[in-house]
This record gives C-alpha cells, structure tokens and sequence, in this order.
C-alpha cells in the first residue's frame, strides 16, 4: 500500500471517529436534556395537581364551615337544619348533604335511600369518640394495623 493511501485511510478514521464521537456526545447531551425537561414537567405537574385538590378540599371544608355558621346562627331546630342542609350552595357542591344527630334525627338532601329500620343514634354500649375541633386525618407516618381475630 502506497503511503498517500495509509495517509488518507489514517485520515478517514480520524474523521470517522470524530463523527462517532459527535454523535456520541450529541445523543447524550439529548438525552440529559430531555430527561431534565421531563423531570421539571413532572415536578409542575405534581406542584400543580397538589395545588388544585389543596384548593378543592379548602372549599369544602370553607362550605362545611360556612353550613356550621349557618345552622349556628338559625338554630339546630329540625326545620331550620333542613332548610340550611338544603341551601343551593351545599346542593350545588355536594352529591347528598345529610345531617344525623345523637338523638336519633337524620336527613339528607336529596333524601337518601336507607333502610326504613335505620338507626342513626349510637348503638347501645358503644364508646364515642372524642369530637374532634376541625377536619382531622390520621398520621401519615404511622404503621397500618392489623386486626386481631
């Protein structure tokens, strides 16, 4: 092989192995920057889908609030806890809104489908809980239960 072919085939090489390592870096720098891209789209999604239910439950919980001042306000009577249970307002925003008290009165709006021998008041020897001050849930970071039979 004559020395100006070694010359041009050491050239296409060098220029072969350089293309392969544009491409290389190329491919890679597209891949990092696609999964950044992603990772941040996720990232706002997730802040913007927290966001949203976080504003969902908080007008709710700002209704339920707003029906305990109403009902503070016009009585806890049977006909005045029908008449605030049924506001446009509660209707418009909830499925069935129902009331049950300890003594043993329960309504909903719309009127439920319960059986006719249904009992709102506490059974009998059952322990109630303590009433809690606001909406509660329990602690994320405790273990499940397990029941004992």
């Amino acid at each position: 092989m004559k020395f100006s072919h070694k010359i041009l085939l050491a050239a296409a090489l060098v220029v072969a192995v350089a293309f392969a390592c544009f491409i290389l870096f190329n491919d890679y720098r597209q891949r990092e920057a696609l999964r950044s891209s992603t990772e941040a789209s996720m990232q706002e999604l997730g802040s913007l889908t927290t966001s949203n239910i976080q504003t969902w439950l908080e007008s709710r919980i700002q209704l339920l609030q707003s029906l305990a001042q109403q009902i503070a306000v016009d009585g806890s009577g049977a006909d005045s806890l029908k008449r605030s249970v049924g506001l446009p307002a509660y209707t418009g925003n909830f499925q069935l809104s129902y009331f049950g008290g300890q003594d043993g009165v329960m309504f909903s709006v719309p009127a439920g489908n319960r059986a006719a021998d249904y009992d709102p008041a506490p059974a009998a020897g059952t322990r109630q809980p303590p009433a809690p001050s606001g909406p509660s849930s329990p602690n994320p970071t405790s273990p499940p239960r397990r029941a004992s039979w």
